[in-house]
C-alpha cells in the first residue's frame, strides 16, 4: 500500500498574495458598484419627474387649468404672509390622483379651486396631518438622502413662497402647529415659479404660486419643450441655514432667480442633487433633461439661458444645447 502523503498548508506569502489578489479585485468592483448604484438613481429620480409631469398633464386634462404651484396666501401691499388664509397646499398635493395617491388626496379636505385667493389651511384638518406623514416614492428622488433629513431634528415645515411686493425678493416662511410638531415627509421636487415668480410677470413660470394656467397658454407662449415645469433641490444647505425640509404636501415653487449652483455650494432652496454635475428638470413637454450646474454669477450666459425655460411667456425661445447634459 502506497504511503499517504499529507497537502502542505498555504504559505504565510501564498496567503497574502490571496488577500492582495481580493483587495483588488474589491477595488476595482466598488467603483463600478457605485456607477451602477448613480445610473440607476438617476433614471429612478427621471421617471419621478415624468410621472409627476404626466400627472401635470392628467390634472389639466380632467380640470382645464394646470394645478397652481402652490396656494399660500400672502399681502402684496404688506409682503407678508397670512398663515391663517389660503390652504397652503402645493403643486403635488394637487396630482396625487394621478400618481396613484387617491387616498391621500382625500384625507386632505382642503379648498381646491386653484382660482380660490382663501381657504382653510391644510394642517387644520387631522387627516391632512395623518397623510403629510405618509412618504410618495414618485415624489423622492433615492438620491436625494431624504430619510436621514428626516431623521434629524432639523426637519422642519418650509416652503418657498413668492413676494409679491418686491420685483426682484421673495421670502421663505415657515408652518407653525399647535401643539407636538408633525414629522412630515419631504419632497425633491419643486415647481418652478419662474425667473421671480409672480413678482415679475413677464417672466413668471407656468406654476407660479396662486396661478393657474391652461397647457394652451404654454403652447402659444414660449411652447411646451421650452419650459420648466419641476426640478431637483436637495432640502439642505452649505451656507450656515440647517437642513430644512421641503414637505410634499405644502411645498411651494421656487424661482429660477439663482441660477445652479455647483454640488456642495447650494444654499437653502437652490436647485440641486446629488447626481454628478447634473440637475434634473422636467419640461411642460413631460420630457426631463438633466442640465449641467454652472453657478449664479448674472454674467454667465448660461444664467439668461435658465431663466429663459423658467418663464412660459417670456417670447425667449433659447438654445438649450449649453446647459443640457
Amino acid at each position: 500500500m502506497a504511503p499517504l502523503h499529507r497537502r502542505a498548508a498555504f504559505t504565510l506569502i501564498e496567503l497574502l498574495v490571496v488577500v492582495a489578489i481580493i483587495a483588488i479585485l474589491i477595488g476595482l468592483l466598488l467603483p463600478a458598484v457605485q456607477k451602477v448604484r448613480e445610473a440607476a438613481a438617476r433614471t429612478q429620480c427621471a421617471n419621478n419627474l415624468k410621472q409627476v409631469a404626466l400627472a401635470c398633464h392628467a390634472y389639466e386634462a380632467a380640470n382645464g387649468l394646470l394645478p397652481p404651484g402652490g396656494m399660500a396666501s400672502f399681502s402684496a401691499a404688506a409682503g407678508t404672509t397670512d398663515a391663517t388664509k389660503g390652504s397652503w397646499v402645493g403643486s403635488l398635493a394637487f396630482v396625487l390622483p394621478y400618481v396613484e395617491q387617491d387616498a391621500l388626496y382625500k384625507m386632505t379636505p382642503v379648498d381646491w379651486n386653484p382660482r380660490s385667493p382663501v381657504g382653510t389651511p391644510w394642517w387644520s384638518f387631522p387627516t391632512a396631518q395623518q397623510a403629510a406623514q405618509v412618504k410618495v416614492r414618485a415624489f423622492r428622488c433615492p438620491a436625494g438622502n431624504l430619510d436621514a433629513i428626516e431623521a434629524s431634528s432639523a426637519a422642519l415645515v418650509y416652503a418657498a413662497v413668492d413676494d409679491a411686493s418686491a420685483p426682484e425678493s421673495y421670502l421663505w416662511s415657515t408652518y407653525h402647529f399647535d401643539g407636538d410638531p408633525i414629522k412630515m415627509r419631504l419632497t425633491s421636487y419643486l415647481a418652478v415659479s419662474g425667473v421671480f415668480g409672480t413678482a415679475e410677470p413677464a417672466t413668471q413660470g407656468v406654476l407660479a404660486n396662486g396661478t393657474a394656467v391652461a397647457l394652451a397658454a404654454l403652447t402659444a407662449g414660449d411652447g411646451a419643450s421650452n419650459t420648466l415645469l419641476f426640478g431637483e433641490s436637495l432640502n439642505k444647505s452649505a451656507g450656515p441655514v440647517p437642513d430644512y425640509g421641503f414637505s410634499w404636501i405644502g411645498a411651494s415653487p421656487a424661482p429660477a432667480c439663482y441660477g445652479l449652483p455647483a454640488r456642495g455650494t447650494e444654499l437653502w432652496g437652490d436647485w440641486g442633487s446629488n447626481h454628478t454635475g447634473t440637475v434634473p428638470f422636467a419640461f411642460g413637454d413631460g420630457s426631463v433633461r438633466h442640465l449641467r450646474t454652472f453657478g449664479s454669477e448674472e454674467a454667465d450666459p448660461r444664467m439668461a439661458v435658465f431663466r429663459a425655460l423658467a418663464g412660459y411667456r417670456d417670447g425667449h425661445q433659447t438654445d438649450v444645447g449649453s446647459i443640457v447634459n
